[in-house]
């Protein structure tokens, strides 16, 4: 298991600092727009639509350690959407998903709840900035995922934690629901999205189990819908649902979430670590950041490293054949962790 001592930390600026999730960019048209072998996307939680996505390209000009950031603007749905924090690939197109946050105290930030879809190969140079972009499709989620999340709890085996380490057999009620949200709601953080074959995984900050394990929501049958021209949040909602815990070392008092997950080969990689106290409760301690390694539907997680001594780590990404390549949400600059093998 790799030390965390054998990652270089690379430090970038752009038009936009800190960074909550990485993806493979996947198209050979922008590769070659690039005119890189490789490259990644990169979403960043405190900025509208224009400027929630970046591109990590290697072969930086300004003294940025081998790497450059690109700046994206995605144009066509409302700029007012923010907190990107997960970002997943299918049939040929980029998802960006909204943190769906959903507080303790019973309220929903709608500019929160939502996924921005757009084309790689619709993504080109733009003659107006030093960057590029793309038109994108906005589509509002507002309660479906926290929905999903309460009715795959009602309907299956696990209990929730609830702050300060207490156990509870359905999610926590809320008593002061906003006029569009329901009353029988409940806190929800998303942190990270992959497809598996037709499912969606949506990796959960919020709410782990009664175990203090990251539970992810699987949303059957997800991928047909999201990359038709008919997608809609109601039937995203009907889509039937169901948590799978990841199976980590944590407990009812140092409970973990899932802070960042990709697809790979077939198999599911997470970051695992802190619920953060805004969450889980100041009572309870926090839980080391690590990147695990687990199939869907299926026991046992290989730790593929531990990532002890590091703050905020949001975000993996595969690099070269067998490498790793991790963001970290640091305000003053867009910070990577390489694993150069």
């Amino acid at each position: 298991m790799p030390a965390v001592g054998e990652l270089r930390r690379v430090r970038l600026r752009g038009r936009v600092n800190e960074g909550s999730a990485l993806l493979p960019v996947s198209s050979p048209p922008l590769l070659a727009r690039l005119g890189a072998a490789s490259a990644w996307w990169l979403a960043h939680d405190e900025a509208g639509l224009g400027g929630m996505v970046s591109i990590v390209r290697p072969g930086g000009e300004r003294g940025d350690e081998g790497f450059e950031l690109l700046p994206v603007e995605l144009r066509g749905g409302p700029a007012s959407v923010t907190d990107a924090e997960a970002l997943a690939a299918a049939d040929g197109r980029v998802f960006v998903f909204g943190s769906a946050f959903f507080g303790p105290k019973g309220t929903l930030d709608r500019r929160r709840s939502f996924v921005a879809r757009f084309g790689e190969d619709d993504v080109a140079s733009d003659p107006g900035s030093a960057g590029f972009g793309a038109p994108a499709d906005v589509l509002d989620l507002g309660t479906t995922l926290v929905r999903l999340v309460d009715g795959a709890v009602e309907t299956g085996d696990h209990a929730l934690l609830e702050a300060h380490g207490r156990v509870r057999k359905r999610m926590v009620r809320s008593r002061k629901a906003g006029a569009d949200v329901e009353a029988d709601m409940a806190p929800v953080n998303l942190e990270g999205a992959a497809f598996i074959g037709d499912d969606l995984v949506v990796g959960l900050r919020w709410p782990v189990d009664e175990l203090g394990r990251p539970l992810l929501l699987v949303i059957d049958g997800a991928r047909e819908l999201m990359t038709s021209a008919a997608w809609s949040a109601d039937e995203l909602a009907r889509r039937p649902a169901r948590l799978q815990p990841v199976d980590v070392d944590a407990s009812p008092k140092r409970p973990s979430g899932c802070r960042g997950l990709t697809a790979r080969a077939g198999a599911l990689h997470a970051i695992t670590g802190p619920t953060e106290r805004d969450l889980a409760g100041r009572k309870l301690r926090a839980a080391p950041y690590r990147h695990v390694r687990f199939a869907l539907d299926a026991g046992g997680t290989e730790v593929v490293r531990t990532l002890e001594g590091r703050r905020r780590v949001e975000g993996l990404a595969a690099y070269g054949d067998a490498g790793w390549i991790y963001v970290l949400d640091d305000e003053d600059a867009t910070v990577l962790l390489v694993d150069d093998g």
